[in-house]
């Protein structure tokens, strides 16, 4: 079969993942167990977000959440994965945090859908003739979003990548009158937004020994 394979151009390849997939996901046990995976999944989200809504009714809050996102990302997930083109979810070369990137600026922002926290959430934009000077300002903070790219097929190879949407990024660019924003190092493992709320949140517990 690695021999056929190695004989085949990539188009053809593609061709019989797609129909594959295809044929897949026409069997009759695919829309049940569908349905229970997206139960599974809607489930996890919903335990993840009550902690921004403790009060409303957890039914309510589920349904909400099964239809506007979850089900809506499975069949975006589905019509992806079953496309002769390549379709690529790209986070940014930032999104290990801050000890790799290290609070410094960035040097592409111009690349990214950049959200400034120090402008109420303002979607920066970049001309072409301040780029340089914007550059130097601009703090990488967290991934909001990663983007989307897709390679089409041409013969036996892939085309440049496409970008259909640029991933969106949190950054902080002060004016030009204002210091560099300075980026404070975690002291703890949670990282994330979620994490940061639940440990707020948590009773204080004394360490083992601690006196």
């Amino acid at each position: 079969m690695q021999c056929l394979l190695l004989d085949k151009d990539t188009a053809t390849i593609r061709s019989w993942r797609s129909e594959t997939l295809i044929a897949l996901a026409n069997r009759p046990d695919f829309d049940s167990h569908r349905a229970e995976r997206i139960k599974e999944l809607t489930k996890s989200l919903t335990q993840m977000l009550r902690i921004f809504t403790p009060r409303a009714d957890r039914k309510e809050v589920q349904s909400s959440i099964q239809t506007s996102i979850i089900e809506r990302a499975v069949e975006l997930a589905h019509r992806l994965q079953l496309s002769v083109d390549k379709f690529e979810v790209c986070w940014t070369p930032y999104a290990e945090g801050y000890s790799r990137h290290g609070g410094r600026s960035i040097p592409d922002p111009h690349l990214f859908e950049c959200v400034n926290l120090l402008a109420g959430g303002k979607i920066i934009k970049f001309p072409a003739d301040d780029q340089m000077v914007q550059r130097n300002h601009i703090t990488y903070i967290l991934d909001i979003c990663p983007g989307l790219r897709c390679r089409s097929i041409k013969g036996d190879e892939y085309s440049e990548a496409k970008v259909i949407t640029k991933p969106k990024i949190l950054v902080a660019m002060p004016k030009p009158d204002q210091p560099p924003f300075q980026l404070m190092t975690p002291r703890s493992s949670n990282v994330t937004l979620l994490g940061s709320v639940h440990s707020q949140l948590q009773p204080k517990q004394r360490p083992t020994g601690f006196r």
